[in-house]
């Protein structure tokens, strides 16, 4: 963290848990009441929608702002949302998926403020801090405003992303606040847990360790691939819009001017036979939008890219 990101993080603050989406769900019974409110920013990873309605707390959605392929955060929704509902918690991705955005600081300290303004706890997943493209850097939410924010935060992260690691199931927890720590360890003490995956540490000490030259290595393939993916389709498929990909390996993609929206499952697993996520997934109005998984080698992007080109193009003819 202090190597990469400029903040140093204190032995004492670490907790360990088997994976992120695992963590959040302990942060919501940790910190809520059933009923509770828990805000999210929509389009977002689904199990965020999922972790909150099946731990019996209220789902509460603001809207982040799209325009040609490009989101950003809608502040005055974001605190209607919190005044209306009385929200307890905000899970927070950053960087966002499937958004592509690597939030600046000025961005987190919008945000943050407003959660402080209002008593709002703040979960800042962020599992994939590592990656990160071009001229775009990652500001960790406990070093925003000098640390101005530190005691309303919970903080994420995991080798996982940045390691391919998941089957591990090992993921930091960071508590800053001395009293929220206080409370997750009451928490946790009580719960029937199994022990921290041996293994899990193991690789992420080592990644961590050694891993610098591989991760850079590992960087240029997604940029590449992005880079290729965007070009090629929004080429050869005028209308489609590959969106802004700062961050994460994940970038939403809108077929709408070529597919209709009802029509997209269809199309992608039907006709090009792919396997992909789909926008409705991740927040209400993404219909005829697909995520894909640009970290794998260039010739599954590029047979991806040309089949959608060939199917796609087919439906025109007809």
């Amino acid at each position: 963290m202090e190597r990469h990101h400029g903040f140093s993080v204190k032995k004492d603050w670490v907790r360990f848990c088997t994976g992120c989406v695992t963590a959040i769900a302990w942060m919501i019974h940790a910190y809520t009441q059933p009923g509770d409110a828990c805000l999210i920013l929509t389009p977002v990873y689904y199990p965020f929608h999922n972790v909150v309605t099946n731990n019996n707390r209220k789902l509460v959605t603001a809207d982040l702002k799209y325009e040609n392929g490009y989101f950003s955060m809608d502040y005055d929704a974001i605190e209607q949302a919190i005044t209306e509902n009385d929200v307890k918690l905000f899970l927070m991705c950053s960087p966002h998926n499937p958004a592509g955005r690597v939030w600046t600081e000025e961005e987190l300290d919008h945000v943050l403020a407003i959660c402080k303004k209002h008593n709002v706890l703040v979960v800042a997943d962020e599992i994939h801090q590592d990656i990160v493209f071009g001229e775009n850097h990652f500001v960790p939410a406990a070093a925003v405003a000098e640390g101005k924010y530190q005691d309303i935060l919970l903080v994420l992260n995991s080798s996982s992303k940045t390691f391919n690691l998941a089957s591990l199931i090992h993921s930091h927890i960071i508590i800053i606040n001395e009293e929220l720590r206080e409370k997750y360890d009451q928490f946790a003490s009580g719960l029937n847990r199994t022990e921290v995956s041996v293994m899990g540490m193991v690789a992420t000490m080592a990644g961590y360790k050694t891993g610098d030259e591989w991760l850079s290595n590992v960087l240029e393939v997604i940029g590449d691939n992005y880079k290729y993916l965007k070009e090629t389709l929004e080429t050869e498929l005028p209308g489609v819009v590959v969106c802004s990909m700062e961050g994460t390996y994940l970038p939403m993609i809108d077929l709408r001017a070529w597919v209709k929206p009802e029509e997209t499952h269809d199309f992608i697993q039907g006709k090009c036979r792919l396997a992909v996520d789909y926008g409705e997934w991740f927040g209400v109005g993404y219909e005829g939008f697909i995520r894909m998984n640009l970290a794998t080698d260039p010739v599954f992007v590029k047979q991806a890219a040309e089949t959608i080109i060939r199917e796609a193009k087919k439906l025109k003819e007809k």
